[in-house]
């Protein structure tokens, strides 16, 4: 601020040309900055969507995306508690994710659901059958339920009631025999006894559990009459369609977690 030779106050602005210039290109290197950031963090956001679905964003509308988040929700919450049930059944998280992995495989590959497969898991082992029995079992009995879940389910219960006696009662055949399967027929068939001599055995007590267990695994063995029929399911229209479901499951469960 200066006063001329009128006695009037002007005020003087000098400006640094040099300095001037530098603050510009510090500016300039700035927005750069920010506009690489932005680049970054777009290429993150691409990447990631990409992962859940190319294009899944773009397709929706609103009421669309609603749906879809309250699906991750639902199917993210079932998971989660079967989790905790296996978890609490087997004494170990590693344990319960490891049984629960080969129920999902099982039920992708096979035209049960995922919740029915869970569920004769969870059956047989509140039985206090042995972990290590349990898919292989499952496997017998799905091939002999041959794609029918409310079957699977009888075979499953039936068998798991047995597994508790330690020996095969009328009840538990009869339940057998209603669900499709009479194990004392395949006993009949590699022992060569009569199935009125078996049933008199039965009532004393006779056909142990393991004799029983083994009936399953020679009908699904290779020779026998439900082996391979899981496969067979699998590849028509009404497996196929299961399978998908269940792969739908998985897609869910997988952006869920």
């Amino acid at each position: 601020m200066q006063q001329d030779s009128s006695g009037g106050i002007y005020i003087k602005i000098s400006l640094d040309n040099n300095q001037l210039r530098a603050d510009v290109v510090q500016a300039n290197n700035i927005m750069k900055g920010v506009g690489d950031s932005v680049a970054r963090e777009s290429k993150r956001v691409d990447s990631y969507m990409s992962n859940i679905g190319k294009g899944i964003a773009a397709a929706f509308t609103l009421s669309t995306a609603q749906q879809f988040i309250s699906q991750v929700v639902r199917v993210r919450g079932e998971i989660q508690a079967l989790e905790s049930s296996f978890t609490t059944l087997l004494g170990s998280k590693s344990r319960g994710d490891a049984m629960l992995a080969e129920i999902r495989k099982y039920a992708v590959e096979t035209p049960y659901d995922l919740q029915g497969v869970a569920k004769g898991a969870q059956t047989m082992l509140a039985f206090n059958i042995e972990a290590e029995k349990i898919i292989p079992i499952l496997k017998q009995v799905g091939d002999v339920a041959m794609g029918d879940g409310q079957r699977m389910q009888s075979l499953i219960l039936a068998f798991s009631k047995m597994s508790s006696t330690g020996k095969l009662m009328a009840e538990d055949l009869n339940s057998m025999i209603d669900a499709g399967f009479n194990p004392l027929v395949q006993i009949s068939e590699k022992t060569g006894q009569s199935i009125t001599s078996l049933r008199g055995i039965m009532e004393k007590g006779g056909i142990s559990v393991e004799m029983v267990a083994q009936a399953f695994t020679d009908a699904t063995s290779e020779g026998g009459k439900f082996y391979g029929m899981m496969e067979q399911q699998a590849g028509g229209i009404q497996g196929s369609l299961a399978g998908l479901e269940d792969a739908w499951v998985n897609f869910y469960n997988e952006i869920g977690e």
